[in-house]
C-alpha cells in the first residue's frame, strides 16, 4: 500500500501538469489568433485601397494616351474617357467606403449606435 499512494500522487501531479500545459497552449493559440486578426484588420484595408488605386489607374490609362486633342473631344473619344473616369470614380468611392467602414472608429460609432437603438427599444 505504500507504493500505491505515491503512484496516485504522481498521476495526480502529472494530470495537473498536463492540464496546466493544455491551458497554456489554448491561451497561446488564442493570443496568436487575436494577433493574426489584428494584423489582417490593419493591412487588409490598406491593401484594398492600394489595389483599388492601381485598378483605377489602369482604368484611366487603359487604351493609351489620346493621339490628338481633337480626337479626345470627338463624340466617341469623349464618351470613352468619361466612362473610364466614371468607373474610376466609382471604384474610388467604393474603396473609400470600405476603408472607412473597416476602421476602428467606424466600428465604435456603429456599436454606440446599436447600443442606443437597443436602449431606445427597451424603453419603448
Amino acid at each position: 500500500m505504500t507504493q500505491e499512494a505515491p503512484i496516485a500522487e504522481r498521476i495526480r501531479a502529472l494530470e495537473q501538469r498536463l492540464e496546466h500545459r493544455r491551458t497554456r497552449l489554448q491561451e497561446d493559440a488564442g493570443e496568436a489568433r487575436e494577433a493574426l486578426h489584428g494584423t489582417a484588420r490593419r493591412w487588409l484595408p490598406v491593401a484594398a485601397a492600394a489595389g483599388a488605386g492601381l485598378a483605377a489607374l489602369w482604368l484611366t490609362r487603359r487604351g493609351g494616351r489620346a493621339e490628338s486633342p481633337r480626337r479626345a473631344w470627338s463624340a466617341t473619344g469623349a464618351h470613352d474617357d468619361r466612362r473610364r473616369v466614371r468607373w474610376a470614380s466609382l471604384l474610388g468611392l467604393a474603396t473609400t467606403a470600405y476603408k472607412l467602414g473597416s476602421s476602428p472608429q467606424a466600428r465604435i460609432l456603429l456599436d454606440a449606435f446599436r447600443r442606443r437603438r437597443a436602449a431606445a427599444r427597451e424603453r419603448a
